[in-house]
């Protein structure tokens, strides 16, 4: 008998049976917090059981309910069920929804971080919707996701290598990523950032995008493989990756199946690193945004000498370097160095060994160019 009693208590402490939990109103008809046993009661309109769910549960979110701890659902008896109209609900925690387990949203899953395994069931009904507030991964072969409500990711939406996504809903993510199917988009990493994806074919499939600093311009290029009802590209532009301005527009291709090439030239107003992205606008207003990419940029003004012509005595001063100082050097006509300094804008030649009136060169080197002027000496 004692043996019995000692399997049966190890069982328990192992967590190897379920039970189902519902989640229930207070006395005071207000929702609470999921480690509270207060809201969860045994059975469907039962009252408080002082429980509160395991990780190998059937979960029914009959009343909206708090997320107040991360949570892993596991077993084969593993179950979360979301009623219509009712919310499960955190910012800071997040969900995991393991192998051999069940996710059910017909109202509302709100959670931090979202992770769907490999041969976990995930259905999301019509009208049903998953707000993430950072990132959603669904893991190489997860392939039992229908998603036929919508999901929001305010982060990156990771769809693993065979993973699976289909439906009749929609996501919505800051970043795609992965090798996996979206919507019949195959790899979810070429889904454009902040675009709406659904079953739908893709406004535009981008080949590439990338901007290069030429003088005192940019110009970006971007290439496209198809276009199905594009408008334009509106060029967007912004000196901190966050708050961007429109600073040109780009007709695009209408509906094409072949690649497309485009470029922009634009006109920074201050050094530094650029951000750029494209907003691509659709004939019927809809719109969707490309990554963002930076160039590192810098304002090359003229340089100018004066006096020019000069006396052996005047100070010469160069305009248009750098803040820092730059090595400038000066040469005869015969190409002799005769004189050089660091200098961010001043030298004089009055002390310098063999000046004589004629005409010299000075080269001005700023570590990653490299300027001549001429000069008269009189």
């Amino acid at each position: 008998m004692k043996k019995y009693i000692l399997i049966i208590l190890t069982l328990s402490s192992l967590n190897l049976f379920s039970a189902d939990r519902y989640s229930i109103l207070d006395g005071m008809g207000m929702t609470g917090s999921w480690t509270s046993g207060t809201y969860w009661s045994a059975t469907s309109g039962g009252s408080s059981c002082g429980c509160t769910p395991a990780t190998r549960d059937r979960i029914f979110i009959y009343q909206t309910i708090e997320l107040s701890q991360t949570f892993s659902m596991q077993a084969t008896t593993g179950r979360l069920e979301i009623a219509a109209g009712k919310s499960l609900y955190t910012l800071v925690n997040s969900l995991s929804v393991n192998s051999n387990t069940s996710l059910v949203v017909y109202g509302t899953l709100e959670v931090y971080n979202l992770t769907f395994d490999n041969g976990s069931t995930v259905y999301v009904a019509p009208g049903g919707a998953i707000i993430v507030h950072n990132n959603f991964t669904n893991r190489n072969n997860s392939d039992q996701v229908t998603i036929n409500g919508d999901v929001s990711v305010a982060g990156t939406f990771d769809n693993g290598n065979g993973g699976i996504v289909s439906g009749t809903g929609s996501i919505t993510a800051n970043d795609y990523s992965g090798a996996g199917t979206t919507f019949g988009h195959t790899p979810t990493s070429t889904i454009p950032d902040g675009i709406t994806v659904t079953t739908n074919p893709l406004p535009v499939e981008f080949i590439s995008f990338n901007a290069k600093s030429n003088g005192n311009k940019v110009t970006l290029h971007w290439q496209t493989l198809t276009e199905i009802n594009n408008k334009w590209f509106e060029v967007e532009r912004s000196d901190n990756g966050l708050h961007f301005t429109t600073v040109g527009t780009v007709n695009g291709s209408g509906t094409t199946n072949s690649p497309s090439n485009y470029s922009f030239t634009d006109i920074p107003e201050t050094s530094g690193i650029i951000y750029y992205r494209l907003k691509q606008v659709d004939f019927d207003g809809q719109s969707a945004y490309t990554e963002i990419i930076a160039v590192n940029f810098s304002i090359k003004k003229e340089i100018s000498v004066y006096p020019n012509p000069a006396n052996i005595n005047d100070n010469i001063f160069i305009d248009g370097l750098p803040e820092n100082a730059v090595l400038v050097e000066v040469y005869d006509i015969n190409s002799r160095l005769i004189h050089q300094t660091y200098t961010t804008g001043i030298i004089s030649l009055k002390n310098t060994v063999d000046i004589q009136p004629g005409v010299y060169f000075i080269r001005i080197n700023g570590g990653t160019e490299v300027t001549t002027t001429r000069m008269i000496i009189n």
